[in-house]
């Protein structure tokens, strides 16, 4: 919709701003890893485009507040990255060309399971995605042994693994 307002030889036309979507598809929802284990995410462009050096590419951890992130490349250059993850995540270059973005994770742990966003602003236009991850911790239960030792018991617990229920107690920050 354009307005035109005319004045004695001029005329303005005024455009409001219009964003251009693109459309990033991930080839898998849910993400299933084991602890301390790697993995691999993926979103794709629809059109077969060269991301590397004309584009914003913004990876994020959404079951936070403020939201994390993860990793930034803007043109060509990485941006900072949330302490969490330091060391721990890159970006795979060799799929940019081809408009693949691979996001590897190393060293996981049950608090990186979380639904995890990759936005995309190329030119004028912008599209994002999100996908899940699940990392399953092996858990086994508490097993007792109690030795009496005359009047005293001797009471050892040993397990493995993290509980579902004690997973979530992880520090998030």
């Amino acid at each position: 919709m354009c307005l035109f307002h005319k004045l004695p030889f001029i005329y303005y036309v005024f455009i409001p701003q219009v964003t251009m979507y693109i459309l990033l598809n991930v080839p898998h929802v849910k993400y299933l890893a084991e602890n301390h284990g790697n993995v691999t995410m993926e979103w794709r462009l629809t059109a077969n485009k060269d991301i590397y050096s004309d584009s914003v590419i913004h990876c994020s951890y959404m079951d936070s507040k403020p939201l994390k992130d993860l990793y930034s490349l803007v043109k060509g250059v990485e941006g900072p990255q949330h302490q969490g993850y330091r060391g721990r995540v890159q970006l795979r270059r060799e799929g940019l060309r081809e408009g693949r973005i691979e996001l590897h994770i190393s060293n996981l742990g049950p608090r990186d399971s979380c639904t995890y966003q990759c936005a995309v602003f190329l030119s004028e236009k912008e599209g994002h995605q999100t996908c899940s991850l699940t990392v399953r911790a092996p858990y086994s239960d508490i097993q007792k042994h109690i030795r009496s030792l005359t009047s005293t018991a001797d009471l050892t617990c040993d397990t493995e693994g993290l509980s579902c229920s004690h997973g979530d107690n992880q520090d998030h920050s």
